[in-house]
């Protein structure tokens, strides 16, 4: 018997929206440290774990809270730089590729004209010209 998801199973892609961090700061009791814990303190820290499906999770962490916070912020800013560059590049190829599009068509456009301008010669003058001509 395999534990593993059948395909028919599988459960939907779920993206994580944002991630919450609250350093739990208070009294704490007496640990027989060195230095005992201080009220302004943070040694535990609650994580929720936010989806685009309505969904959070659930967490907690032995360690300073505001260390808690700043990891995650580092890591959702370099989520956002890798997004920017991402985009970045694809917004670069959209406009090399409407470039050379619009570089194509005002070339037809041209030798559409030129083919006019001649028709027209004819027309007026009854002397034939190349496009080239015109």
């Amino acid at each position: 018997m395999s534990l593993a998801p059948s395909p028919s199973s599988a459960l939907p892609a779920v993206r994580i929206r944002a991630i919450t961090t609250v350093p739990l700061i208070g009294e704490s009791p007496k640990g027989g440290w060195s230095a005992e814990i201080k009220p302004e303190d943070s040694i535990h820290a609650l994580i929720a774990v936010h989806t685009d499906a309505g969904i959070t999770g659930f967490g907690s962490v032995f360690t300073d809270g505001r260390l808690v916070h700043l990891k995650a912020a580092t890591d959702a800013d370099a989520r956002l730089a890798k997004a920017d560059a991402e985009i970045s590049a694809k917004i670069a190829a959209a406009d090399a590729a409407l470039a050379k599009a619009t570089a194509k068509a005002l070339s037809g456009i041209e030798a559409m004209a030129a083919e006019a301008a001649a028709d027209i010669v004819a027309k007026v003058s009854g002397a034939k010209v190349t496009s080239a001509q015109a």
